[in-house]
């Protein structure tokens, strides 16, 4: 048997990617692929719980059965590949517990890497929806600049150069520019057909005054607090057409993280031949804030809340009560 892992990273079409597998279980069977239900989180369709169960996690913990290992080996037995996703996967310091489980010589790890300063907003976006992250973008991009090199490093250390394929997440070197299609492709060539049909667009970033207002919500609440609610975040994106997408980001910002990536960028070429060309303009985008009609928007955003009786509704009246 042979294993493709897909560890990532986020912000590159896993939750679509994960989606698509999943949904298409059965169709994937007949092609002798497995995607196995073993070490899925409840409710979501990628293996993050088995991640965690590798990194030491007690399995209970996490409502794994104490036998998950025997169990994994029953579910994937029959098949010829066995296919893993998650992104929670590319946060591991030492991957030698994923070689545990997954023989060395015969799994392939893939991951999706995009150019620097868009993968930079884009995670922004999503620490502040998900998490409570409330410092503005300069300083999330100073804080928690990623270098690439080491993370692949990491990876090809353990599992060996040639078992790690990294791709560039843009849709110009995409198979059929779309990373379902590219990655079904690794694991099997033709295998893209399974999704042809199929449109699996996800996870619209949040922007705009709502994902303001979440920041600053985020002053007031919890990190558990905010994991709680970050679906109903993403569940107003509908109520304007600025809550979604793009948000505005000044050049100065892009030039800065293009600026340290740029030792990043020259291994990522000369070690594993990716060459991710880094952007120099600013973004255009829903404006963060929208001063002009903040007020009206967080009143906007409040009476949904209320309206669909959210817990959010509660943290926002905690904020308001100190204000």
């Amino acid at each position: 048997m042979q294993f493709v892992l897909h560890i990532g990273t986020n912000k590159t079409g896993t939750s679509s990617i994960q989606r698509a597998f999943f949904e298409n279980r059965e169709a994937l069977k007949e092609r002798g692929v497995i995607f196995p239900l073993t070490g899925l989180e409840p409710n979501t369709p990628a293996h993050h719980h088995l991640s965690r169960v590798l990194r030491g996690r007690r399995a209970d913990e996490l409502g794994m059965e104490p036998a998950w290992r025997d169990h994994f080996v029953k579910e994937i037995r029959e098949y010829d590949t066995c296919v893993l996703s998650s992104e929670n996967f590319h946060t591991i310091p030492n991957p030698d517990c994923v070689a545990n489980l997954l023989p060395k010589k015969r799994t392939k790890v893939v991951v999706y890497l995009r150019e620097h300063a868009t993968y930079m907003i884009s995670w922004y976006q999503q620490a502040v929806q998900s998490r409570n992250t409330a410092m503005d973008l300069p300083e999330f991009v100073d804080a928690f600049f990623i270098s690439f090199t080491e993370l692949v490093d990491r990876w090809a250390k353990v599992f060996g150069r040639k078992n790690v394929i990294v791709r560039q997440y843009d849709r110009r070197t995409l198979k059929n520019g779309d990373v379902v299609a590219d990655l079904a492709s690794i694991v099997q060539p033709g295998l893209e057909s399974v999704f042809e049909n199929d449109d699996f667009a996800f996870n619209q970033s949040v922007a705009g005054n709502l994902l303001f207002a979440k920041r600053l919500l985020n002053c007031f609440i919890t990190k558990p607090e905010s994991l709680s609610i970050a679906n109903e975040i993403s569940a107003m994106v509908h109520l304007d057409p600025t809550f979604k997408g793009k948000i505005e980001v000044d050049q100065s910002v892009v030039k800065r993280a293009a600026f340290l990536a740029r030792n990043d960028r020259i291994t990522l070429k000369k070690r594993y031949g990716l060459d991710l060309i880094p952007r120099h303009e600013g973004i255009e985008g829903s404006l963060y804030p929208d001063m002009s009609r903040l007020k009206q928007d967080i009143e906007t955003i409040r009476a949904e809340c209320k309206r669909r009786n959210f817990k959010a509704d509660e943290y926002f009246e905690r904020m308001f009560s100190v204000l």
